[in-house]
C-alpha cells in the first residue's frame, strides 16, 4: 500500500509539473536535426557555418540558412537580385545582410555580430600574446560570395594602462 501511494503521489506531481510546462506562453523549443534542419540556402551555410562560433551567430546563419525567399510577397523572379536584412531577434548585436538571385539563391552577403563571445582559440591566442591585456570590444565579421573564399574575422579591442590596441584574428586564433 506503501508503495501505491508513493506512486500515485509521484504521478500526481509529474501531471501538474507538466501541466505547468505546457502553459508557459511563448516558450518553445526547437532542436534542429538532419531529420528536420534543410537549408534552402545550402552553399551559404556551408561555407559561412564554424562550429566554434558563439550560438547566437549561429542561429542567426541557420535562420538565413532556412529562408526561403521565393515564399516572400515581396520576391520577383523578374528581378535580378533581391537584398534581406536579418537581425538578432531581441536585439541589434548581430546583422546578416543578404542578396539573392532570381532563383533564391544568396549569391553573397555580409554579417557584423558586435559583443561575441570568442572561441577558445581566439582568447587563447590573445591573452597569450597579450598578458594583462582586457578584452574591451569584439566583432565577428563575415563576407560571403557564392563561389569564392569566405572572409571570416574577429576584430577584437583590447586595452591595458589607458592604452589600445585593435587586433584582426581568424577563427584558429592566428592574428592576421
Amino acid at each position: 500500500m506503501k508503495k501505491l501511494s508513493i506512486i500515485g503521489i509521484s504521478l500526481l506531481f509529474l501531471s501538474f509539473t507538466s501541466q505547468g510546462i505546457a502553459q508557459v506562453e511563448g516558450f518553445y523549443a526547437v532542436h534542429l536535426t538532419e531529420a528536420n534542419f534543410k537549408p534552402v540556402n545550402t552553399n551559404y551555410f556551408e561555407q559561412v557555418f564554424d562550429q566554434n562560433t558563439s550560438y547566437d551567430v549561429k542561429q542567426l546563419q541557420r535562420e538565413v540558412a532556412l529562408y526561403d525567399i521565393k515564399e516572400s510577397e515581396e520576391f520577383d523572379s523578374k528581378m535580378d537580385s533581391m537584398d534581406v536584412l536579418f537581425k538578432e531577434k531581441g536585439g541589434d548585436h548581430s546583422r546578416v545582410l543578404a542578396t539573392f538571385d532570381n532563383e533564391g539563391n544568396i549569391i553573397k552577403s555580409y554579417e557584423k555580430h558586435n559583443n561575441v563571445f570568442l572561441p577558445r582559440e581566439v582568447r587563447n591566442a590573445i591573452v597569450k600574446q597579450y598578458q594583462g591585456w582586457t578584452l574591451a570590444q569584439t566583432t565577428y565579421k563575415v563576407n560571403y560570395f557564392n563561389d569564392k573564399n569566405v572572409d571570416k574575422a574577429y576584430f577584437v579591442r583590447i586595452e591595458k594602462d589607458g592604452k589600445r590596441k585593435n587586433l584582426k584574428v581568424d577563427s584558429s586564433g592566428r592574428l592576421l
